[in-house]
């Protein structure tokens, strides 16, 4: 499967928890044969690189300073639709489109719609939970945004079942189009030191 990742942070542009999901998920995925491709902002790393066989492709900023950061986002989301549709247009094809979070929203919907592919939205979080409520007209809006992600989505992903509670709650959402699949951990880079003499204590 051909599968575009959407998200605002990848590694090394790291903001909270998102990026670590993000990487770990689509080298996952390539691990078991699909073409992952993740749309991410700026890094600080070429434009376009392999990551664990997920192709990483970045887009910058652009000339037009934003006065806020829901100006930012708007700017993001027009960016990674254009980046989407040129990749598309180089003859890269794709079979789902993968949204993480509110902040890819519109360029989520927009690819959605162009390409005429399911869209699939991880929701890590929601503004209201992370402000124990709605307290401002930004924070409504972030909202709104929300919802609407969770309306375009076929099927809308969360890692814990408090999350598809938060989003039934919140939004309405029924509960089967959430499905709940815990992150998981990847153990081959641990190791496990033995120490005999403690077990015999």
């Amino acid at each position: 499967m051909n599968i575009l990742m959407l998200s605002w942070e990848y590694p090394p542009y790291v903001v909270g928890g998102l990026a670590a999901h993000v990487q770990g998920l689509a080298r996952a995925l390539a691990a078991r044969g699909h073409k992952v491709t993740v749309l991410s902002q700026d890094g600080g790393v070429p434009r376009e690189h392999e990551d664990q066989g997920v192709h990483v492709v970045r887009v910058g900023a652009t000339p037009v300073r934003s006065p806020d950061f829901l100006g930012y986002v708007h700017q993001l989301n027009h960016l990674m639709l254009a980046k989407s549709l040129e990749l598309v247009q180089q003859g890269r094809r794709f079979d789902i489109v993968h949204a993480h979070d509110w902040i890819v929203a519109f360029a989520a919907s927009g690819l959605k719609q162009a390409l005429r592919r399911p869209l699939i939205a991880t929701m890590h979080a929601t503004e209201f939970g992370r402000n124990n409520g709605l307290h401002n007209d930004e924070q409504r809006h972030i909202s709104d945004i929300e919802w609407w992600l969770i309306y375009e989505a076929w099927r809308v992903v969360v890692c814990s079942f408090a999350m598809q509670y938060e989003l039934a709650h919140v939004f309405q959402v029924p509960t089967d189009k959430v499905r709940v699949i815990p992150n998981g951990i990847d153990v081959s880079g641990m190791q496990v030191r033995r120490d005999m003499e403690l077990r015999r204590r």
